[in-house]
Order: structure tokens, then sequence, then C-alpha cells
């Protein structure tokens, strides 16, 4: 896995961790107070390994971790086992695993048609056409058309693993969690009760956003 350092002139470096079937380009207009460390070629089965090779390849010392989705089970779990290289992390849009059965139908859909697949499910991610305006105009058609389906079959492979841990993050000392409100493939709800499980935790909800909640205006303002 090839990573890719941003320095945006600030003290502090934030890896940006890819949601299923997206990948760093997805956090093109993201304007965070951090340099960036983006996984080019992201593989959550190697990213821990990969990522550690990164951050003594750049001179890191700690960081910070910003995971979306699938990328949010990824940072948790490398967070869980080096909280010492954690400043920071925020897990956006997660859930605390997915259902089997819906692993399995996605599977199905995309074996079928894997395009229109796709399509629907990038628009369940936004609320309404104008929260989904970037998206369209810059990733839609390239991410249809470009995704591989042996990597999104592996993905969801990992999903049938990934769970969110609270336990094991006991260590990190900084949690931040952000959901958008009206997120139709991680309801909020369950997002909630991964929080109360870690009380320590700072909460952000954005109000009527979807599943990517950080394509909104607001966002960075937030964090």
């Amino acid at each position: 896995m090839i990573f890719r350092h941003v320095d945006r002139g600030y003290e502090d470096t934030a890896v940006l961790i890819p949601g299923w079937a997206c990948d760093y380009r997805v956090f093109a207009s993201l304007d965070l107070r951090f340099n960036y460390l983006l996984p080019l070629d992201f593989s959550p089965f190697t990213f821990e390994k990969d990522a550690l090779a990164a951050f003594k390849k750049h001179g890191l010392g700690k960081v910070s971790l910003f995971g979306h989705s699938l990328g949010g089970f990824a940072a948790s779990d490398f967070a869980s086992r080096h909280p010492d290289l954690v400043e920071r992390l925020m897990m956006v849009s997660v859930r605390k695993r997915y259902p089997a059965k819906g692993l399995a139908d996605i599977r199905g859909y995309l074996d079928k048609n894997k395009k229109a697949y796709l399509y629907r499910f990038y628009h369940s991610c936004f609320p309404d056409r104008e929260t989904m305006a970037w998206f369209r105009g810059n990733l839609l058609k390239r991410y249809c058309e470009e995704s591989d389906l042996g990597r999104l079959l592996q993905a969801l492979e990992y999903l049938e693993e990934a769970e969110i841990k609270t336990p094991s993050l006991k260590d990190v000392e900084d949690v931040t969690m952000v959901h958008g409100s009206l997120d139709r493939i991680a309801p909020i709800e369950e997002a909630v009760q991964i929080n109360e499980a870690l009380p320590e935790a700072c909460f952000i909800t954005v109000e009527g956003a979807g599943h990517m909640p950080f394509l909104t205006k607001e966002f960075s303002g937030l964090i």
C-alpha cells in the first residue's frame, strides 16, 4: 500500500481512511486542520502493517486517525493495538458491525450488476440531490465504472468480521465520533450505543447529513 503525505502547513497529521467502495479521492474537498496521510491503494487487510511502515518512512510520531465507515473499523483496530501512536481517533459513520445477511445480499447484487448496485448504494449515502452534488459531479461515474468487483467482494469479507470493540479502546485518550442524522447505511441509533460504551468520547451529530457527512459544508468546522 502506497501512502501520500500532504504537508498542508499544520503541526499534526491525520490518516484519512476511506469507506467501502471509495478511495482517497472522496476526501478531496475535506479541509481539516491537519496534514494528510492518504492511502493511495487502501486495503483493510494490510492497513496496520502498511501504516506503520509509512509512519517510519515519513518520520511521523503520533498521528490522528480519520476513518469513514469501513475505514472506521480499520482505524479502531489500529488504535486499539497502538494507542501510543494515536493522538486522536475519529470514527465517522460507523456502526458496531454489519449483519451477515445484509452483506450476503450485497454480494448477490454486485454479482448480478455491479454498476447498478453501486449507483443505488452511492445515492443511498445522501439524503437528497443537493447534498450529493459534489460527489455526483466528481466521483459517481468514476466509482461506478472503475471499482474492481474482486476488491469490493474482498472488502465485504473484511466487514463480515469487523466490529467496533469498545473495551479495546480504553487506552485511546481522545475519541471522537461523527454521524449524519439521516444516515441510511449506518443508523445513528447504533452509533449512539457505541458512544454510550465510550463515556469519554465526543459525539458530533451532523444534522441533515447522510452516510458521508464530511462532504457537507459545515463538517470541517465541527472537527
